[in-house]
């Protein structure tokens, strides 16, 4: 919804992420989609975690300018991995209105990767996303410990709390206040018998 609310209709002959790689699409199927003028067309749920209860999302160079909302979900939906999922794709595309343009999508997917993947830059970009993967699994680790660490003290702040105010209901107390004088010959007695002592 945020980002239909930020997207625009394209103008005629205005430069954009579909042309760039099919340029022989006409304006009829270029006015059909909602662009957004900057796009990460890589935003996709492999690429994204919670952290601190905030959605992040990591491997962004993939950066275009006028790029058709309905691509990226595309995008989005091609790259689920789950089975059941993948037996509804059909369903599910025509759902958002891009069934018609797969076709298309796909024809730019693979110019994309054959512009941007030979061998020695795949394996590179493989190690590079192990490297930025270990990283990442790591700091969620050490994001766990320090929720449930969290967690620990808060409990602990409320056990705290808790014993001070049943104190100050003690120290509050008509009983308390009445047994004052006992504790104080009490005191005193304890304080006789320690001088005699020395």
């Amino acid at each position: 919804r945020l980002l239909m609310k930020n997207s625009f209709k394209l103008e005629e002959n205005q430069d954009n992420f579909i042309t760039k790689y099919e340029k022989n699409t006409s304006y009829e199927i270029l006015k059909n989609f909602n662009y957004i003028k900057d796009g990460f067309w890589d935003m996709i749920f492999r690429n994204c975690y919670v952290m601190d209860n905030k959605y992040t999302f990591f491997d962004q160079e993939w950066y275009d300018k006028n790029i058709p909302i309905e691509y990226i979900i595309y995008k989005i939906i091609s790259t689920i991995e789950d089975e059941d999922a993948r037996n509804n794709f059909d369903r599910i595309y025509e759902e958002f209105g891009i069934k018609e343009y797969l076709s298309l999508f796909r024809s730019i997917e693979k110019k994309i990767y054959d512009e941007i993947m030979d061998d020695t830059e795949c394996e590179f970009l493989d190690q590079q996303y192990e490297s930025l993967y270990s990283k990442l699994s790591k700091l969620m680790v050490i994001q766990d410990e320090l929720n449930n660490l969290k967690d620990s003290y808060s409990k602990l702040e409320k056990e705290k709390n808790d014993i001070n105010q049943k104190l100050n209901d003690v120290f509050n107390s008509k009983s308390w206040k009445n047994t004052e004088i006992f504790r104080k010959i009490s005191h005193f007695i304890k304080k006789l018998k320690n001088n005699k002592k020395e």
